[in-house]
Order: structure tokens, then sequence, then C-alpha cells
């Protein structure tokens, strides 16, 4: 299997429908730690690489992608604009004389672009940088080669990495740029280079012919509400919907008969429905809820991603729901509910 100059253009085209789409998320992600301006410059700058696709269709791939760089070098402010055209070019010379892309030359762009971003930023992986999604993206696309899957089973796999590279700038602090003068202040923040990057790896992955990881590897953490009454329980999740309509939240309360208490069927039935790969965060009432809980929680296949956070029913389920649905690490919801606990009401 090979990639067409039909299909890079097809990748060119979708990089620019993503940037679009996502030009507020982008912005958004990056008013929390940098210049709040990257989404609206990648997608100014891949609107005018739209505006001068026409010409690209008697360029080889590797004109194309140089086209693309170029483009993005003269269109995007900030630095998004010469490290993606930095990468972008390399990429090109990386695949000079290519009818078709091979599974290596796709390797090699991999290897192209890293080395561009890495020349043109002076970073390293670990720094909450776009490195953390394109490098393990690299390293499981190679993977998955040398395991004998094809470009698009290869594509998606690293398209997953990407995304967890996502969920892992979260996680740490920023060492470069901007989000560098925030210090400690930047954990708990995606990093939006490595966001934008991931959206770029789904645009290839989708050229090539495979689903997009996105959806799966980049979802929020889940909150579960356990309360005795089933009436309680459900009347916090409605509040907390109400503040942050985006947020993932079951209700479990009461005994199978409608009385007063816990079940712990009911209560792995809501962790299974709210449960992802960010994980999961529990608010208990009292008593029996604290034992069932923690029952179901040793009966899950996932021990490991779920948590029983003490902070008061109301409150917590408020500041977790807002904390999840900005994408919230479960690291960081838990210091929110730390703090909710001692929150003066007014």
């Amino acid at each position: 299997m090979s990639m067409t100059k039909d299909q890079i253009l097809v990748f060119v085209d979708n990089f620019a429908d993503k940037m679009h789409e996502h030009k507020q998320e982008l912005t958004e992600f990056d008013q929390h730690i940098g210049d709040g301006d990257h989404g609206i410059n990648m997608d100014r700058g891949m609107s005018a690489v739209e505006e001068k696709k026409p010409g690209f269709e008697d360029k080889s791939i590797a004109d194309i992608l140089k086209a693309v760089g170029m483009t993005l070098v003269s269109t995007v402010g900030g630095a998004s604009g010469p490290l993606y055209g930095t990468a972008f070019m390399k990429a090109g010379g990386a695949v000079k004389g290519a009818e078709e892309l091979t599974e290596q030359q796709i390797a090699d762009i991999f290897d192209a672009m890293i080395g561009g971003i890495q020349l043109r930023g002076k970073a390293v992986e670990g720094e909450k940088t776009m490195l953390d999604a394109i490098m393990p993206a690299r390293d499981a696309y190679k993977a998955a080669i040398e395991a004998g899957d094809d470009i698009a089973a290869a594509l998606k796999k690293a398209d997953e990495a990407a995304w967890n590279g996502v969920d892992y700038t979260k996680t740490i602090k920023a060492t470069k740029g901007r989000a560098s003068y925030l210090g400690e202040r930047s954990i708990g923040f995606q990093d939006p280079g490595a966001t934008s990057v991931s959206y770029m790896i789904d645009a290839m992955t989708e050229a090539a012919g495979g689903a997009p990881g996105e959806s799966e590897a980049a979802d929020t953490v889940g909150l579960v509400i356990v309360s005795h009454s089933p009436k309680i329980a459900q009347g916090v999740v409605d509040l907390a919907l109400e503040m942050a309509p985006d947020a993932r939240i079951a209700a479990t309360g009461g005994l199978p008969d409608g009385s007063i208490g816990t079940d712990l069927g009911s209560i792995r039935e809501a962790i299974d429905a709210v449960m992802g790969p960010a994980g999961v965060i529990m608010l208990v009432d009292l008593g029996s809820a604290v034992m069932s809980s923690e029952m179901a929680i040793e009966l899950s296949d996932y021990p490991e991603l779920i948590k029983i956070v003490d902070a008061p029913l109301v409150e917590g389920a408020l500041f977790a729901a807002v904390e999840a649905s900005v994408g919230s690490d479960i690291k960081r919801i838990s210091e929110v509910l730390a703090r909710s606990k001692t929150e003066p009401k007014f």
C-alpha cells in the first residue's frame, strides 16, 4: 500500500477543514497558557493554503508539502508559522522525487517534521509542546509498520498515540514559549500546538482511509454521583449539567425497589456509562455509599482509572463538572475538589 498524490491533496483539504472547525477550541486552549490566537492563526494559514491549492495540481508530492510550508510561514502569526512551515518544508525535502509515498517514506515525513520543529523551536519531548503529540505518533506508526500493519492501520495507531500525548500535556508544566511564563500554573491545561498537530494526524489518517482516534483518546474525565436517594443524585447531576452541559456525568442512588440505600449493580452501571481513557471521579454521600463504591471499583476492569474524592456532593459536582468539561485530568480535578471543602458559601 502507498499514499498517492491525490490522497496528499485530500490530506491538505482535511487539515484545512479541521483548523476551521476547531478554530475557536484551539484559541480557547491558547488563551489559558499562550497568546490566545493559535486557532485563529492556524485557520488563517490553512485558508491561505486552500486558496493556493488549485496551483498544486501539477506539482509533485514534495513540492506540494513545501508549498504548504511556505504558505504557513508567510501567513500564520506567532511561533506556529515558523514551526509548522519548517515541518512541512522538511517533510517535502524528505520525499523529493516520490510519485507515491511508501510506508518508509511516511516514517521519513514524521522524522523530518520532528527534526524541523526541534530545529526551529529548540524543544524536546516533555516540555508541553507539539512534540509531545507528534513524537509518540511517529513511534507508534513505526512500531505498527514493523508489526506488519498497512499505512492506514499504522496511521490510526499514530493518531491514537498523538491524542494520548495531548492528554499527557495536561499533566506537565510548560518550559518553552509563552506558556513557560506560567510555570506550575500551566499544569492542568492541554497544549494547543499538540492539539493542532493531532488534528493534522487525524487529517492524514482520514486521507489514508483510516478512522481518526481523537474521539476515543481525547475523552474527558467521567463523573459519578452516588447518593442514598435517587432524587438527590439526579438533582445534583441536573444542577451540574446546567453549569457544564458537556460534562459526562451519571447519577445513581437508591435500591432497585426505589427505597433509600445504595446498590452495587447500579453503581457499576453508572461507572461503565461514563468510563473512558481519562478515567472516572466518584462523589458519594456517606456510609454504605462509600463501601458500595469501593466494591464497585474493586470489581471494575479498570480500577486504576477510578477515584473516590472526599468533597461536598453539590459543590464538588459543580466544580468537577466544570473542570472535566474543559479537559482537566483527575489530578487537577481532585486538587480543585480539595479546595471546595473549604470554599466559603458567602
